[in-house]
């Protein structure tokens, strides 16, 4: 939801859960970072020539000398993106082809969706989120689904570093629980938690438990 000039999300986003949103085309470049709010990393108007040619200059030279400007833009973005992304999912936008060749340039395994937007300044940022809201959730659920399965596969084969139940829970030895929507109020403060809804073998057994050691 909006509230001044700021846009706060929290339905979505975990905040062990943290995505990267980057826009990008010949102009311009923003990259926000998604937690309680969209928060700006960085942005900066680029250094290449429009795609009109200047009067003393062939169009087959000018596009040579505007081809390597964007070549130097996209390495330029790709590096602060390298530095900013720090390993969190990625969503990438902007409003036209630039957007895929950029990916040329920066190789990421955990880009989760690329987007068409309008702007590659805040607003664009603002609009490439409400654009990937599936995409996050999706993502999420898909996350919570390995998680939960390896639980179970673990459990089954008498792994004990996995157990069940609210009794079991050791607050100075606990990795993370996995607890049913359902019974997430009776969940202990600063435990790491991920929430299920309806999921059969947390349900049954409420809360399930995963040690460190």
């Amino acid at each position: 939801y909006y509230c001044g000039n700021q846009f706060y999300v929290y339905k979505y986003v975990n905040p062990e859960e943290q995505y990267v949103l980057c826009v990008i085309d010949a102009d311009e470049c923003s990259i926000g970072l998604v937690n309680e709010q969209i928060e700006v990393l960085w942005h900066k108007e680029s250094f290449v020539s429009r795609k009109q040619g200047a009067g003393g200059q062939s169009a087959k030279r000018y596009q040579m000398n505007r081809e390597n400007e964007l070549v130097q833009w996209l390495k330029e973005c790709s590096e602060q993106l390298g530095v900013l992304v720090q390993g969190r999912k990625l969503i990438m936008g902007g409003p036209g082809p630039v957007k895929q060749r950029f990916l040329n340039y920066f190789d990421y395994n955990r880009i989760i969706a690329i987007k068409d937007v309008g702007y590659t300044n805040y607003q664009g940022l603002e609009e490439l989120f409400e654009k990937s809201l599936d995409d996050i959730k999706e993502c999420k659920r898909r996350e919570i689904k390995l998680i939960v399965d390896d639980f179970a596969r673990r459990l089954a084969k008498g792994d004990k570093l996995v157990d069940y139940g609210f009794s079991k829970i050791d607050m100075n030895n606990v990795e993370k629980v996995i607890v049913d929507k359902e019974f997430e109020n009776q969940m202990p403060e600063g435990i790491p938690k991920v929430v299920t809804e309806g999921h059969h073998i947390i349900k049954a057994l409420q809360v399930g438990i995963i040690r460190r050691y």
